[in-house]
C-alpha cells in the first residue's frame, strides 16, 4: 500500500521489519516458552526435583520408592508407554506419568525390551518416537 502511495522508504522499512519478524519471532517464542515452563516446573515441583526414586516394574504392579514414601500402582492403570530419545514415559489413566530418563537407567535397552513384552499383557500401546525433537 505504501509503495502505491509513492512512499518508497516507508514501504522498504515495513518490508524489512516484516521479513525480520518472520525469522526472529520463532526463535524468540521458543525461548519464552522454555523459560516460562522451566520456571513453572521448578516452582511447582521443587520438592520432587533431584530426588532419587527407585521404580520396580512387575507384571501386575509398578512400585516406586523414595526417601519419604512408597506407592504401588496396578498395571491396569497404565494408559500408554512412550519412548522418546532421552526418556521413557509411562502414562497413567489419572493423567500422571512416570518419566524415566534413559541416562539414569543402568541398562535401558533391557528395560525397553522388557516393557515391550509387558504391553501385550497390559493391553496398552507402546509408542516409539526416538526421532522426536523439541521445536
Amino acid at each position: 500500500m505504501l509503495l502505491y502511495q509513492n512512499q518508497l522508504i516507508g514501504g522498504i522499512i515495513f518490508f524489512c521489519v516484516g521479513v525480520s519478524w518472520f525469522f526472529v519471532y520463532p526463535i524468540w517464542e521458543k525461548y519464552r516458552y522454555v523459560k516460562h515452563y522451566s520456571g513453572f516446573i521448578a516452582e511447582s515441583h521443587k520438592e520432587r526435583i533431584d530426588k532419587v526414586v527407585t521404580i520396580q516394574i512387575e507384571k501386575d504392579f509398578i512400585i516406586s520408592k523414595d526417601d519419604s514414601s512408597e506407592s504401588k500402582i496396578q498395571t491396569t492403570e497404565v494408559e500408554e508407554i512412550i519412548e522418546l530419545p532421552s526418556i521413557i514415559m509411562i502414562k497413567l489413566k489419572s493423567g500422571q506419568s512416570f518419566v524415566l530418563p534413559k541416562n539414569g537407567i543402568v541398562d535401558s535397552e533391557k528395560l525397553i525390551s522388557y516393557l515391550k513384552s509387558l504391553v501385550k499383557d497390559w493391553g496398552v500401546e507402546y509408542y516409539e518416537q526416538t526421532d522426536w525433537v523439541w521445536k
